[in-house]
């Protein structure tokens, strides 16, 4: 669980406190590091991890309402074996209903 909480301040200014992130920039992780002199086996494994990071934004929105509102590379970072992703940056983050989390989704997954 990325959010510890979130609120409303007295101007109507919605906030949010989340936890450090644990990952790492995918490029240092041993997955990647694993496969990326191997073309076919590195787009598999880039296609899984945009799915990984689509997913955790998905959940994260149906979970607080709230989007994270910039997904690309260098905002998330993975676990060394690349199993679990982490959503950073949020700067731009705002409350978005599930559907444009799901809209977000399918544009990145597909």
């Amino acid at each position: 669980k990325q959010v510890i909480t979130h609120g409303r301040a007295a101007d109507g200014k919605e906030w949010m406190i989340i936890k450090k992130s644990e990952g790492m920039n995918i490029r240092k992780t041993s997955a990647y590091n694993a496969v990326k002199h191997d073309r076919k086996a590195c787009v598999e494994l880039l296609e899984e991890a945009a799915k990984k990071a689509a997913a955790a934004t998905k959940a994260l929105n149906k979970e607080t309402g709230w989007d994270q509102h910039d997904p690309n590379t260098e905002n998330v970072l993975f676990d060394d074996h690349m199993t679990k992703a982490y959503l950073i940056d949020w700067g731009m983050a705002r409350k978005q209903p599930v559907s444009h989390a799901i809209t977000q989704y399918r544009r990145i997954t597909e």
